[in-house]
């Protein structure tokens, strides 16, 4: 129910001064005056409750989705390990450690550790509102799945980058 205050105006050229009160509803416009009596503008019919066919009285004082915050847990570690983890194997592997040279060791890792948990994080990141987080995971999930798919032998990526000899 909509309310507005009416400018003050003077009765018969008196002294006294009077709030008029306009009310607006979808069914009608009325003045009150400050005595609390309700004068109908433009032949509107008098206030009365209207009820639904349920039998209650309508009520549009709320709206018709209530406002819901919903609760999400803090999936940062999640991408963060997956980043740290992938990062550090990479790196292991890069190093060739203990005589290691073939890629299939980063490459699980890569596709489903590194690329797919880091973008899934990324992804409740931005879900969650936090933009820096969303946008930082999702670009190191994608360089892991690049990289992972750059390694898978039936693809022969890695082999038309070879040199010829």
């Amino acid at each position: 129910m909509a309310t507005a205050l009416l400018s003050h105006r003077e009765d018969d050229g008196g002294d006294d001064q009077t709030a008029f009160r306009v009310v607006k509803d979808q069914r009608y416009v009325a003045a009150e005056k400050s005595d609390n009596t309700v004068h109908h503008l433009h032949g509107s019919q008098p206030l009365t409750a209207f009820t639904t066919p349920g039998g209650s009285s309508q009520d549009s004082s709320q709206s018709a989705l209530p406002v819901y915050h919903r609760k999400c847990a803090n999936i940062t570690p999640l991408g963060l390990l997956s980043f740290a983890g992938s990062a550090f194997l990479f790196n292991i592997y890069q190093i060739h450690t203990r005589g290691v040279t073939k890629p299939n060791v980063i490459l699980c890792l890569a596709l489903g550790f590194g690329g797919m948990a880091q973008t899934t994080a990324g992804i409740l990141e931005w879900v969650s509102g936090n933009t820096f987080g969303a946008l930082t995971l999702t670009s190191y999930g994608g360089f892991w799945f690049s990289y992972a798919y750059f390694l898978i032998p039936q693809l022969e990526v890695e082999a038309s980058y070879a040199a010829d000899h």
